[in-house]
């Protein structure tokens, strides 16, 4: 099989409409709402738009050394990804596993140079590569506009480069798994673009692949077609049985995909006690500046010094702009996510204030109440069920905040342990804050040939979980 037919048989299994999926498959339905229309829309600007951008990945002076076989391929986009890939890739290597990384993110390359990997690198292209990336895009264009077309017209002339840009990663990723010949393929993301079309070629080739949980996640989150998935707890094993049919209709999975609970990955330590008055605002992209001055300013005039971070993912100059918004104020301070772990922030915190965010869990494990507000309107209430399921308390109102913050510094109000190991399986195991290293042990047992079920955390096969999963419910219904 040439390079094009396997990559055509991997589109005819994971199409670009369900590769490139918070696009192609999650366009209405996302919590952040609907992506705004980009400047230059219609096929021929968005076909200029593609093209810019393929020619920006070309590299005329590729490394000619060779490389070895490794043991495991690690991709990370982003920083919280390679932040929850960090401590088990330094066990890996630890055990004498050789592990390589890419990425296409600027925010993770330091983080995976951390990382001590055998090697990591950019994603890009050799001239001839761009050629093979034209020839496919040729072949493949009229196709997505079609299926685009017939979804909702507003995907194909706002964002056809994206899902070209499929063709890129195809093609890299074809040529980096010919060379490289990874025994396992290592994620912590399952619906980004890249990891996906990495994956569809590693399906193709037979090659297994192990996902990290790096965040939390809802029923809109695509299907586990993964060999080996290592979860949170036992809530993100619920959320994904419901995102079961969120796959490709003809979709190659394994024959076996075995899940494991093995706890929040990214390294976090337990507060023994409160030893800070100092509350954590954490916010995201899309809220709105004058709220969060609003927030910060009344906490901090309730005589508690506020560390503000923001979201990993908000740009610099939004980010600048936040910071030079609320340099007015002393008692605000800021916690940079890109040069200080969020462990190390959570460390600081007497409690923490944040809206839909992952970050409610992290600042449980570490032993902080998190509390929930709604910092800007969102269009889903407690999207990861965190109040509702007694993780985190709720404040309807500013008052509320400063009243539970209250509660918590008089001793009146702790975190529900029974709530955060649902959540977190490893939280008051001996695994606790050791995530990462359970995680590498388990891959490295996995690649040693020892069974998935003698593995520590080990939840089933997805198939008789949902099985019995549905049996129960049945069970209960008879009874009611």
């Amino acid at each position: 099989m040439n390079w094009l037919q396997r990559i055509l048989l991997a589109l005819h299994y994971e199409p670009e409409v369900w590769a490139a999926y918070l696009l192609g498959q999650m366009f209405n339905e996302r919590a952040s709402g609907i992506p705004p229309k980009p400047r230059y829309s219609g096929l021929p600007l968005r076909l200029v738009a593609y093209t810019r951008e393929l020619i920006r990945s070309v590299r005329f002076k590729l490394s000619a050394r060779e490389h070895p076989s490794v043991d495991v391929l690690v991709i990370a986009q982003t920083a919280n990804q390679a932040s929850s890939l960090a401590t088990t890739v330094k066990h890996l290597r630890s055990q004498g596993v050789s592990v390589h990384a890419v990425t296409s993110g600027h925010s993770a390359i330091t983080i995976l140079e951390r990382f001590a990997c055998d090697e990591h690198e950019w994603i890009t292209l050799s001239p001839v590569g761009v050629l093979k990336v034209a020839l496919l895009t040729i072949i493949r264009t009229p196709v997505i506009w079609w299926h685009l077309a017939g979804k909702d017209q507003r995907l194909g002339q706002w964002f056809l480069d994206e899902f070209l840009r499929c063709h890129i990663y195809l093609v890299y990723f074809d040529k980096k798994l010919a060379t490289i010949n990874p025994r396992l393929i290592l994620v912590s993301n399952d619906h980004n673009t890249p990891q996906r079309c990495l994956l569809a070629l590693a399906r193709v080739k037979g090659i297994k692949t192990a996902y990290l949980q790096h965040a939390s996640v809802s029923q809109l989150f695509p299907a586990l077609v993964f060999d080996y998935s290592l979860l949170d707890g036992e809530k993100a094993m619920h959320t994904y049985i419901k995102c079961e049919s969120n796959k490709p209709d003809i979709a190659a999975k394994p024959n076996q995909r075995h899940l494991f609970l093995t706890g929040q990955k990214k390294s976090i330590h337990r507060s023994k006690e409160v030893s800070s008055n100092t509350v954590g605002l954490a916010i995201k992209p899309l809220d709105n500046m004058q709220d969060v001055m609003k927030i910060a300013t009344a906490i901090s005039q309730a005589g508690y010094p506020v560390l503000l971070r923001w979201h990993p993912a908000m740009s610099r100059e939004k980010a600048d702009e936040f910071r030079k918004a609320c340099s007015s104020n002393p008692s605000v301070t800021f916690s940079e996510p890109l040069l200080e772990p969020v462990g190390n922030f959570l460390a600081q915190l007497v409690v923490l204030v944040a809206a839909n965010s992952s970050i409610h869990l992290e600042a449980a494990v570490a032993g902080l109440v998190p509390i929930y507000f709604e910092i800007s309107p969102v269009s889903t209430r407690d999207y990861y069920g965190f109040v509702k399921n007694g993780l985190s308390a709720e404040a309807k109102d500013i008052d509320a905040i400063i009243h539970l913050i209250g509660e918590v510094i008089a001793g009146h109000r702790k975190i529900d342990s029974i709530a955060v190991q649902t959540y977190s399986a490893t939280y008051d195991t001996e695994w606790e804050g050791r995530e990462g290293e359970l995680a590498g042990s388990i891959i490295k047992d996995l690649l040693d040939g020892i069974e998935p079920a003698d593995c520590w955390g080990y939840a089933g096969v997805l198939g008789s979980v949902i099985s019995q999963k549905i049996d129960a419910m049945e069970s209960q219904e008879s009874r009611n």
